[in-house]
């Protein structure tokens, strides 16, 4: 199957890297329009984000494929082409909402940008233009469309891989690791009392109970922001009630812990220990409920993890830094949870631009053997000194390849049934939604597959491509 390219490289997928990295560019009036519609998507403390993608329901599939239309990323099809199979090589991204009025038109005229309009039918489409080598390729995009999300009025539901999660983060929007490339860790210099208090939990405990109401809802995802050393053991204690009070509702929902390497009351052992001490939290969150974790190690080098991670001029995060956890730390910690959660009820992001493709190779060559999914998570920078590292269209599209490639061929070493096991949990756990950092940007996975069951039965009312503008005001 012939698939469009600029320079070798698949449109689809340039144009996805983009718009992750660049966002997308809307009128006033849309963002508007799309800020309180049901087509809401990730709501942060960064912006407003939607899902934006290329799939079709089953009867645009059909309808478009009779018309073989032009222009469209489904031009080039086979006729003999099934919508499952479609399905498969669906392509989406999730990109912040830009409104048009607070770009700079002269910065971007020259570079890559993309912009989303509605026709007089009321149907999306993108245009824009991708530079390479000072060569400019206007694109055209037009069936395009929202994956829909319910319109939820706080940030604390998104919609990601494995459906509708309710998400929340213990510790806020504080995280004591200090890592220089992270939003979230600029405010560890204010964290030097305790943030754990009664009020918070009040707060989260109060969230849960609001929207473990909702019928959609089957999963708990505690996100990032770790603890520091006087909350480490109430950060604890602040999990264990949130998921009780998640399955007094839901009691057979998952779930799905992000954290970094810990023991009970500190985050970093001597060698002698460590694996240990790490194996017996593991198996204590398995206990009360936890049944998939993320201790995403971001940066594969210890020289990296030296640079980035280090312990801050006053040390007033001594013990608390992924630098000091280290490279063999979180081997550790990643093994320990493998043999406590199974094969694939792990997995851990690599950010792409912080590390070189070479290392992110290996790290995958090495993980996924273990048992651990690999997520990659373009690099997004905090601010203009970072900027160097935003990794380019041609590694992304690279290390997709090669991550689909590795773990297709480890899974091909497996019995059948085993195989499919493993796939299930690798394609649910794509849920890492950070500022810099988004899971379905570029793993090249199949449909989620509680989606696809979900088109199966018919349920195509949860992908559109067209927006009613009349309806909507």
């Amino acid at each position: 199957m012939k698939i469009k390219k600029i320079k070798n490289k698949p449109i689809s997928s340039i144009i996805k890297n983009n718009l992750y990295s660049n966002g997308i560019i809307v009128s006033r009036k849309l963002f508007e329009l799309l800020n309180c519609s049901q087509f809401e998507g990730y709501r942060t403390t960064d912006g407003l984000f939607m899902k934006i993608g290329a799939t079709l329901s089953r009867e645009e599939f059909y309808v478009y494929k009779l018309k073989n239309s032009k222009g469209t990323l489904l031009s080039e099809l086979p006729k003999d082409l099934t919508y499952e199979e479609y399905l498969k090589m669906r392509e989406y991204t999730t990109a912040r909402l830009k409104p048009q009025d607070c770009i700079n038109e002269e910065e971007i005229k020259d570079g890559n940008y993309f912009i989303l309009d509605v026709d007089s039918q009321g149907k999306l489409y993108i245009i824009g233009q991708y530079v390479d080598e000072s060569k400019k390729y206007p694109i055209m995009l037009q069936d395009c469309g929202f994956f829909k999300q319910e319109n939820f009025e706080d940030e604390d539901v998104v919609l990601q891989a494995g459906g509708i999660r309710l998400s929340n983060s213990i510790c806020g929007e504080i995280c004591i690791s200090g890592c220089t490339f992270c939003d979230y860790s600029q405010n560890f210099k204010e964290y030097t009392d305790s943030i754990l208090d009664k009020e918070r939990e009040d707060h989260i405990l109060d969230s849960i109970k609001q929207y473990t109401s909702h019928a959609d809802i089957q999963t708990l995802f505690i996100t990032g922001g770790n603890p520091n050393l006087l909350d480490i053991e109430k950060w604890t204690d602040f999990l264990e009630k949130s998921i009780s009070t998640f399955k007094e509702k839901i009691p057979n929902g998952s779930v799905d812990v992000m954290l970094t390497p810990r023991g009970f009351d500190k985050y970093v052992y001597s060698d002698a220990v460590r694996y240990e001490e790490y194996k017996r939290y593991l198996i204590y969150l398995k206990k009360i409920g936890v049944r998939t974790i993320s201790p995403n190690m971001e940066l594969w080098e210890q020289n990296d993890l030296e640079k980035f991670c280090k312990v801050n001029k006053k040390g007033t995060n001594i013990g608390m830094t992924k630098a000091e956890i280290g490279h063999n730390g979180y081997l550790d910690f990643i093994r320990a949870g493998i043999e406590v959660f199974g094969r694939y009820n792990v997995r851990t992001s690599l950010i792409v631009g912080l590390n070189s493709v070479s290392s992110i190779k290996e790290a995958i060559r090495t993980l996924i053997s273990l048992g651990c999914y690999v997520v990659l998570s373009p690099f997004k920078s905090p601010n203009e000194n970072f900027n160097k590292f935003i990794p380019k269209d041609y590694e992304l599209i690279e290390l997709s390849n090669y991550l689909k490639t590795e773990i297709n061929s480890l899974l091909s070493t497996f019995p059948p049934t085993i195989a499919e096991t493993y796939k299930k949990r690798i394609y649910n756990s794509l849920n890492a939604h950070n500022s810099h950092n988004t899971a379905n940007l570029c793993c090249g996975q199949d449909l989620d597959f509680i989606e696809q069951k979900n088109l199966r039965l018919g349920k195509n009312i949860d992908i559109s491509t067209t927006i009613d503008m009349e309806k909507e005001r």
